[in-house]
């Protein structure tokens, strides 16, 4: 074995090693860092001022990493810990954009909060967590029957650093072959799902997911509904802005009380616990080995750079190596389909053989 075999083969078995700790390291830890939180004190001093906003930081970094972790039910129930206890619970904080007078301090704070305490503190009070990421969903927002004014904008428009649900919209236009030799279909106007449409989006668009959204067309005692093929998740969510006494001397007034960024706001609590609920009755996860052909170290840098935008790959570790191919043991959530849907839009082969994943390049 030759000096420059040998430096590549040890270079290799680092870097795949690595990959396994680093890069593919256990998504969990996404639940725990909320970053870009705004905030802003004044006080009788600087050092007070900056004391009170990381207060204000930490206590909404908490606060959004229970809404993701947790059912909005639940969060009615669970004991928030004072300032003093609270700062236990921060793993890591990063500041930027600090400004700083004699009597005030604002910056935009990043915080990871420190995964083991907040499981432990939760499990000590009884509630079921998220333990893994719900799966990427393509979001079609169906329009069969006029869809309502400002539900497109608005759903694109969502930012709510407690959603959980890493989600793409499906644009209006967008068109989807047809299997069956007629001509191509409007998604915006589909009536359903099949299997043949579903994993053609699911590599398109590089998701895990897809599910079907249906807003009214009115405002007041509206529902949503939403139906999803993966998990089989099929419903209705009914949101009543009104009392059954004063219905009609309010309705006026009601008819403004939820507006698009209402809806969809509340169409995304409704889409995480439903997802929270399926994946506390389920085991979603799931291996099995991919063997990887490998021609040099660039190259494999470069695959690791392309495995790394798969959403679907939760962890992935070395099982065997030799100089012209990898084994590597990966874990995946839901279906096997959907590894094999989000390899193929990388442009690789794949077979599946004796329970083995083979890439073919």
């Amino acid at each position: 074995m030759n000096r420059k075999f040998l430096y590549f083969f040890i270079s290799l078995f680092l870097q795949i090693s690595l990959l396994g700790g680093n890069t593919f390291a256990s998504v969990s830890k996404n639940f725990y860092i909320v970053k870009g939180i705004p905030v802003h004190s004044s006080s009788f001093s600087s050092s007070q001022a900056k004391k009170l906003s990381l207060e204000k930081a930490r206590t909404e970094a908490f606060n959004n990493v229970l809404s993701r972790l947790l059912l909005s039910e639940d969060l009615q129930n669970v004991i928030i810990p004072d300032a003093y206890n609270m700062e236990k619970f921060v793993k890591s904080l990063k500041l930027t954009n600090e400004k700083t007078t004699s009597t005030s301090y604002s910056a935009n704070v990043d915080i990871e909060l420190n995964k083991n305490l907040i499981e432990s503190y939760l499990d000590n009070q009884g509630f079921e967590f998220l333990k893994d990421l719900p799966p990427s969903t393509l979001i079609i927002i169906r329009d069969i029957y006029g869809v309502q004014t400002g539900i497109h904008s608005a759903i694109k428009q969502y930012d709510d650093k407690s959603n959980v649900v890493k989600f793409t919209i499906a644009n209006e236009n967008d068109t989807i072959p047809s299997f069956s030799g007629q001509s191509q279909k409007k998604l915006s106007q589909l009536t359903e799902l099949s299997d043949s449409d579903f994993d053609y989006l699911r590599s398109k668009y590089n998701v895990e997911n897809v599910i079907l959204v249906d807003f009214p067309t009115y405002y007041t005692n509206y529902d949503v509904a939403f139906f999803d093929k993966l998990l089989g998740i099929k419903k209705e969510v009914i949101f009543n802005n009104t009392s059954e006494e004063s219905e009609e001397e309010n309705e006026e007034e009601s008819e403004n009380t939820c507006s698009s960024e209402c809806m969809v706001k509340n169409f995304f609590n409704a889409l995480n616990d439903a997802y929270k609920e399926k994946m506390f009755e389920t085991d979603i996860s799931q291996n099995i080995s991919l063997i990887v052909p490998i021609y040099s170290l660039a190259d494999w840098l470069d695959l690791q750079k392309k495995f790394s935008t798969l959403s679907v790959f939760k962890d992935m570790t070395v099982q065997a190596l030799k100089h012209n191919k990898a084994q590597l043991k990966i874990k995946y959530n839901y279906d096997l389909n959907s590894v094999i849907a989000s390899l193929s839009s990388l442009g690789f082969g794949i077979e599946e053989k004796d329970g083995y994943l083979l890439i073919k390049r």
